[in-house]
Formats: C-alpha cells, structure tokens, sequence
C-alpha cells in the first residue's frame, strides 16, 4: 500500500494506492495504476504512511473564475480512465494468481522484509524450567455462559505437557515465553516469512490476563532479538485493568520511556507531520466511549497527545457496524478486524471487508484486514464448534489474503503467529496424541507449511503495493507547471458559510480547495 502525497505548488493531492481522494460528498475518482519496477525510494527510507486530512464536504456555494478548468478535467479524466484499466489488470492478474494453492513453497529465497505485514504474537506462555509451573498451557475449560448448558461440556483445566489447551501441538513443546532461545526461534521463523512488524500482546507492569504473568518484563528481551533479524515490534494494548483514556494515556508515557527509543520499536513515517510515530492497536476499543477517546486522541481534547511527545498512530478494533464511526469520532487513526473467523462479527466477515475499507478510507483512516489460516479453540472452549473455520489444507488462508488484497489494504495483519488457544497460529505445529485425544496437525506438507504460506502471501502484497510513481509524477509536474499562474487567481465568496480563501490557511484547507477545483 502506498499513499503519496502530489505537490501543486502550494496545493496537494492525495492518492492512495491509485485512488483519487476527493474530499466533496465522499466521492473518490479510480486512478489504479499498474506495476512498474522503476519506482523511486523515499529519500527518508520509508514511503509517507498518513495523510491527515479530513473528508470534510466542501461547501457548493463557491465562486471562481479558473479560464481553462474543463480542459484540465478531461486531461485527468482521460488519463484516469488508461490507468484505471490497466491498474484493476494487474491487481486481478495478481489475485487470480493467489486463487489456487501453490504447487510448491519451498522457496528458500529471502524475500525484502515487509513492514506493513504485522503479525500478532503473544508472550504469555511458561512452563515449569523457566517459570516454576505452567502457564497458559495449562489453559481452563471455559464455561458456557448458560448454567445448565455448561453441564454438558468439559470443566476443569488441562494438565501439560502432554495435555495442553489448544487443538494443535507446537514443534517446540510447550515452551516459555521468557525463554530467550525461544525467543529467537520465533523471531527466526517470523523473519523467515517476510513480515516486518511484531506486534506484542501487553498488559501493564505487574499486570496480565486472568491466565497469565507479567507479558512486560518479556518486552525488552523480544525488543533485543528481534532487532537481530531486523524486525520490528508494537505493543497490542490489551484491556487491562481500569483501562480509559486517561490510563492509557499514563501507560503511553511509560511505554514510551521505557521503549520508544530502542532501535526495534516500530514507528513509521507521518506524512502530515513530518516525522516518524509509533503505532499502536487497541484491543476492544470499544469498551470506552468515544467521547472519552477524543479527550486524547483529538487536537481539541483536553488531555489531547496530538503534537505531544505521546502522539502516536492509534489503531481500534471493529467488532460491529457503529464501531468504525465511533473510532473516528474518537480520533482513531486507522481500524482493524482481528479475529480469524470469517462471519464471526461484522468487522471479521469478508464480504464487510470493502464497506469497512470504503468507510475508513473516506474518513482518511487506515484500513488493515486481519488475515489468518483458520480457527479451532474447542479445547478451552468445547461449545464453541460452531466457530470453528477448518484450515482446509491452507485454502481458507488463501480465501482471506485474497479478500484482503481486493480491499486495498494500507497494512495487513496476521492473526496470529501463536495464539494457540485459537487455533489461528501459524507457528510450526507437529502430529501429537494424548490418550483419547488427537492434535491437530498442518498434514503432509508439514510443520513449517504456514510459515511459508505466509512468506507467499507477503510476496503477493508486497507485487500489489507499487504505482507507477515516475508516470503519476511527470504527469502532475506537467498540470501544475501548466496551472500555476491559474491556481493563483481562484477566488471564493465572503460569504461566512463557506470555506475562506485567505493568508494563514492549513495544508488541509488549501488541499481540500484544490481538490474541489479538479471536482467542480
């Protein structure tokens, strides 16, 4: 995914993967542009990743006089209309690669790490060497929330090493997560696939889920390996304990003291700010308020972190419909799905996947699909088969990558590397029986199979992401140089209710009053 920002003097024009944005009744002119191996390299090591600028209608009652303004459309109209054609060929060319499962993945190529692929990795597991007892392995069965229904179902909790809470069996053994050989192991294997980001399951210091220890001692070791194998790492901020905005906003100063200047904490490049940010997902944002959110994640906010050394780029999660307009009311900067269970919630279901990317988009907010191989967690919860997505032999993987890619995705996300609970990990796992139970396995093209299934996936996204960057560039040099000396005579009504030309404008109000003059 690549988001540019186009100079015409001192106006700009957005275009996000090939697409236009134009500010006015939530319209966006298709300019999909096709591959080109003559893409330049940002001077700044990364390509901008925001633009912060709302989707604002702009008002109709606006006067001007620009001489040969429909020439100028029909030029960008014509030249949209090549490009459109040419671009949607080479992404359905891509996708129709991706429909069927590769004969052969066995590839040892090291492929350019991808840091807009993000994969979800927790670090709450122990076991008796590295922690004196295990520690999520030995999951609880998870009762039904219906008295006499759970009656029915498994109770107690599992006793490793043989006997663990998840329906498939890892290749390590049920290790430690404070296990620095571990540690690397993962950071190995995750580097193997091409994915550039860890993003770390965090709880507060002394804190963690109802299952687990303390995730935040672990972070500095996972921080020091992975920048060994050149990853990154982001904190998934779990709801901890009175978890609000002004918690957060408290535990943002520590993670960012604490972290923020290792050379392995994530950040990435503002392009309205001018400088690189963290960026952080909130898990289940919508257990607070949005107004509560805008208090600081707003500019206007009280206790706002915008323009602070606490701003960051904040992803909220999307279970329901209503939860991508109340992220943007709150100030989010992007959304995510999470969950690997296509038609689980609105936010997960595939076919919500160009409605929710539309939506975002329009309000300037990233949009990031999270993908996964399936999903399985009867072992912690035995009624809950009804949820259950099978592998299919790494189709359903396929299925939702697709579905990711045809949605223009700004960031993919891969839930999850080892949340083995779930059964959506694609950490090695190894045939496994205990007594009357057999563990699930990855079959015949063994364990390591969605460790390189993800490496295909992430080869795919990284051939989807580039533009022609020189042709659409040349192109606009050529308007702006052709349109500059009109560009300086639009003129606009005094009239209050509309948008004001006048010394001292933002970049975003200049943006949106050119945009509106390739509109109108």
């Amino acid at each position: 995914m690549q988001r540019e920002t186009l100079h015409f003097d001192e106006h700009f024009i957005t275009v996000v993967d090939g697409e236009l944005i134009l500010p006015n009744n939530n319209d966006v002119m298709q300019i999909a542009i096709s591959k080109t191996e003559n893409v330049e390299e940002d001077d700044r090591g990364d390509l901008p990743e925001v633009i912060d600028s709302r989707n604002i209608p702009v008002a109709d009652n606006i006067n001007m006089d620009i001489p040969d303004l429909n020439e100028e459309k029909q030029v960008l109209k014509d030249w949209s209309f090549n490009l459109n054609l040419r671009g949607n060929m080479f992404r359905d060319n891509l996708l129709n690669e991706i429909s069927d499962l590769p004969e052969d993945l066995s590839d040892t190529n090291e492929i350019p790490t991808n840091y807009k692929v993000h994969v979800f990795y927790y670090p709450w597991y122990g076991n008796l060497k590295f922690n004196g007892e295990y520690v999520h392995w030995n999951h609880p069965f998870i009762p039904h929330w219906k008295e006499n229904e759970a009656l029915n179902w498994p109770q107690g909790q599992h006793e490793p090493p043989d006997d663990i809470g998840s329906n498939f069996y890892p290749e390590l053994g049920p290790y430690s997560s404070n296990d620095p050989e571990t540690i690397k192991k993962h950071m190995e294997q995750i580097s193997s696939t091409g994915a550039g980001v860890v993003v770390v399951s965090w709880y507060p210091p002394n804190e963690s889920d109802d299952h687990g220890k303390d995730p935040d001692k672990v972070i500095p070791t996972i921080l020091d390996i992975a920048d060994q194998f050149s990853l990154k790492v982001t904190l998934h901020i779990e709801p901890f304990k009175g978890r609000n905005h002004k918690t957060l906003r408290e535990n943002l100063k520590y993670i960012l003291d604490s972290y923020g200047k290792h050379p392995a904490f994530y950040k990435c490049y503002h392009a309205d700010k001018e400088k690189h940010l963290p960026m952080f997902y909130i898990y289940d944002s919508y257990l607070t308020e949005h107004y509560q959110w805008s208090k600081i994640f707003t500019p206007q906010g009280n206790l706002t972190v915008r323009h602070t050394d606490l701003d960051a780029i904040f992803i909220g999660l999307v279970v329901e419909n209503h939860h991508i307009s109340e992220l943007y009311k709150g100030g989010f900067d992007g959304v995510y799905t999470y969950f690997a269970t296509d038609g689980f919630s609105f936010g997960s279901s595939w076919k919500n996947w160009p409605y929710i990317s539309q939506t975002a988009k329009s309000r300037h907010m990233f949009f990031i699909p999270s993908v996964g191989p399936g999903y399985i967690d009867t072992n912690v919860r035995p009624w809950n088969v009804l949820n259950t997505r099978s592998r299919q032999g790494g189709r359903y993987y396929l299925q939702s990558i697709s579905a990711a890619l045809s949605n223009n995705p700004d960031y993919i996300s891969v839930t999850s590397f080892n949340e083995w609970h779930e059964g959506t990990q694609i950490e090695p796992a190894v045939p496994m029986k205990h007594d009357n139970l057999i563990y699930l396995d990855y079959g015949s093209r063994g364990p390591k199979f969605y460790l390189k299934m993800t490496k295909y996936l992430v080869k795919k996204f990284s051939e989807i992401q580039p533009i022609i960057k020189m042709h659409l560039l040349n192109w606009t040099k050529t308007l702006a140089h052709r349109k500059k000396s009109t560009l300086e005579k639009y003129s606009f009504t005094e009239n209050p209710s509309t948008l004001q030309s006048r010394p001292g404008m933002t970049r975003d109000d200049k943006h949106l009053k050119f945009l509106d003059l390739l509109k109108k």
